[in-house]
C-alpha cells in the first residue's frame, strides 16, 4: 500500500486525488500539539480518555485517471479502511 499511495507504480503524472480521514483507537499517546508526519499520510491527536488514545490518520489516496488503454477511469477514490483486528477466512 505505500509503494502505491507514493506513486511508486504510476505510468503517468495524471491522477485523481482524494484528500482522505479515519480515526483509530491506540494505547499509543501523542502530544495534543504534536502530529506524525510520514510519505504515506499524518497521524495527529484527538482525544485520549484512560487507557485509549483516539488519533486522525491523514492520507491523499491517489489513483491514475487513465485506463491501460487511454480512456478516462471512471474510479476517482476507493474506501480506505485501517482495520487492527482483520477477521480470518472462515473455511
Amino acid at each position: 500500500m505505500l509503494q502505491i499511495i507514493t506513486g511508486k507504480f504510476f505510468t503517468t503524472d495524471e491522477l485523481y486525488i482524494t484528500h482522505q480521514r479515519g480515526v483509530l483507537f491506540s494505547n499509543y499517546y501523542l502530544n495534543p500539539l504534536e502530529k506524525i508526519e510520514t510519505v504515506s499520510g499524518t497521524l495527529l491527536p484527538a482525544y485520549t480518555w484512560n487507557d485509549v488514545a483516539t488519533l486522525i490518520y491523514e492520507v491523499d489516496q491517489r489513483l491514475e485517471a487513465n485506463n491501460e488503454d487511454g480512456t478516462k477511469s471512471f474510479f476517482k477514490a476507493t474506501h480506505l479502511r485501517v482495520n487492527p483486528f482483520p477477521l480470518k477466512d472462515k473455511v
